[in-house]
């Protein structure tokens, strides 16, 4: 074993002299991502749409904050690069759910889907790529549990999202492939039922996902953050093009029973 490689696991708990880009840095995730990449020594970059949102989460971690719309890619790309590089991670927290089921969806609302939650992403990493360290540098993509499952909690299916993250799952894939070549690692993390404004739904709802989950619970986004956070980081130093899920159990507890008092 090298001496690199044998030593990698000792930075694990620190990303002390990184810079961290969150796109969604305002939304559920992104925040909770910002707080644990800063409680690690990262110094932080916090991009939203909501410019005031990024500069008050900005201000809370003693980051940077950044006005950016993942839908305009060169104005984004363009204010990623005006900062200036090297960045050691970005993550790609920045999404929308659509309520649209298939029979009511319009072109206009897909391919708003699509370009918030895959064109987006996709594209601004190809701009800003050239600012990632090489090697050493970390991508996190948000997908989301359906990307490969579908999910209809409500009682009707999304396939807008559902698209979109699926597309965005094996594109995280295919990144991996293609920088994998330069040291830098690109890896998903897709989310199940997490408590935030996007998943907000009724209490009928929440007693669905709960007695389906095997955990019985939702989940928190400060545990999604904190995997992100290790992705980006030493301890996982040799993982790349990977897919986390983080969903409580709720693919495996089809036959949760309760158990008798």
């Amino acid at each position: 074993m090298s001496t690199s490689a044998a030593g990698a696991g000792a930075g694990a708990l620190t990303l002390a002299g990184r810079r961290v880009l969150v796109l969604g840095g305002a939304g559920a995730i992104g925040r909770q991502t910002l707080r644990a990449l800063a409680a690690l020594g990262a110094d932080t970059i916090a991009a939203d749409v909501d410019g005031d949102a990024a500069l008050s989460v900005a201000a809370e971690v003693g980051g940077t904050g950044l006005a950016l719309d993942v839908t305009d890619t060169d104005k984004a790309i363009s204010s990623v690069r005006d900062l200036g590089g090297p960045l050691h991670g970005v993550v790609h927290a920045a999404g929308v759910a659509s309520a649209a089921a298939f029979g009511d969806i319009s072109a206009a609302e897909w391919d708003r889907v699509q370009a918030i939650d895959l064109r987006g992403p996709v594209l601004l990493t190809q701009g800003i790529v050239d600012l990632l360290v090489s090697p050493g540098g970390s991508v996190v993509f948000v997908t989301s549990l359906a990307a490969s499952r579908v999910l209809a909690s409500s009682g009707e299916v999304t396939p807008a999202y559902s698209a979109a993250k699926a597309g965005l799952a094996i594109a995280s894939d295919s990144l991996a492939a293609a920088l994998g070549p330069r040291g830098i690692r690109v890896n998903a993390v897709a989310p199940g039922f997490i408590v935030s404004a996007m998943t907000a739904g009724s209490e009928q709802t929440s007693d669905w996902i709960i007695e389906h989950t095997a955990l019985g619970r939702w989940g928190d986004p400060s545990e999604v953050a904190s995997v992100i956070a290790f992705l980006i980081g030493d301890g996982a130093s040799y993982i790349t093009g990977e897919t986390i899920v983080i969903d409580g159990g709720i693919r495996v507890a089809a036959l949760r029973r309760t158990r008798a008092g």
